[in-house]
């Protein structure tokens, strides 16, 4: 029978905590608001991301707050804000567009795992067409889940059309604020449809770059 001793184990528990919990907010934190999944990767990358997170820190200190010491709580604290800040500052960078379209042109796919990621617009709104056997809904869309075939879609400001007839039912006569969930196994066909997107300046001085249009062999109007 082996005898495992837990005392030297409890003492290295805020050792293993500094080198794998914030990396863990991070990996989760990213997953849950970008629906990308690190698979198995989940452990290794959680003690590495809180080795670099750990290991800048303490560099940081030794210029920022040099004079203080930080006992093993407040490094703990720390290191879990700095990679929940740092989770939402990557996400932010990686769901630009410029980003996006610079991974499109590398290697020709999506850096996401679920497809309406890419093609939903939120900023500027997106318009559904849902066709199904029976009824075609188009509305503005208000939220999604992710699950597959199993997964909703919810719009608003909808027209529901009976297929095959002229019989038409339109939530604003509804004359209340309303909503209608249709299923994507029950779906079709789905149209998306965009408003007009308004670039900001720091993209279009980035797009208009010369070496970036070659790069990239975007349009020289632009």
């Amino acid at each position: 029978m082996i005898l495992i001793e837990l005392e030297p184990l409890l003492k290295q528990l805020p050792t293993i905590f500094e080198y794998f919990v914030p990396g863990y907010f991070f990996i989760i934190m990213f997953q849950y608001f970008t629906s990308r999944k690190f698979g198995s990767y989940v452990m290794v990358g959680s003690i590495a991301i809180s080795y670099i997170l750990k290991a800048s820190c303490s560099w940081l200190h030794t210029f920022i707050f040099a004079k203080i010491e930080f006992g093993w709580s407040k490094r703990a604290i720390v290191l879990c804000v700095v990679s929940c800040v740092l989770s939402i500052i990557f996400i932010k960078i990686s769901e630009c567009r410029l980003i996006k379209k610079v991974f499109l042109k590398v290697n020709n796919k999506s850096i996401h795992n679920d497809i309406w990621s890419d093609i939903i617009e939120y900023k500027d709104g997106t318009t559904l067409r849902i066709v199904c056997d029976d009824y075609t809904y188009t509305g503005k869309l208000f939220m999604y889940e992710e699950k597959g075939e199993d997964s909703w879609f919810s719009l608003e400001d909808y027209v529901i059309e009976e297929n095959n007839t002229n019989v038409d039912y339109n939530s604003q006569k509804m004359g209340i604020p309303c909503r209608i969930a249709i299923r994507l196994a029950d779906a079709n066909r789905i149209e998306l449809y965009y408003g007009e997107h308004q670039k900001s300046k720091f993209v279009l001085r980035i797009e208009k770059n010369g070496l970036f249009r070659k790069l990239f062999k975007l349009n020289k109007n632009i």
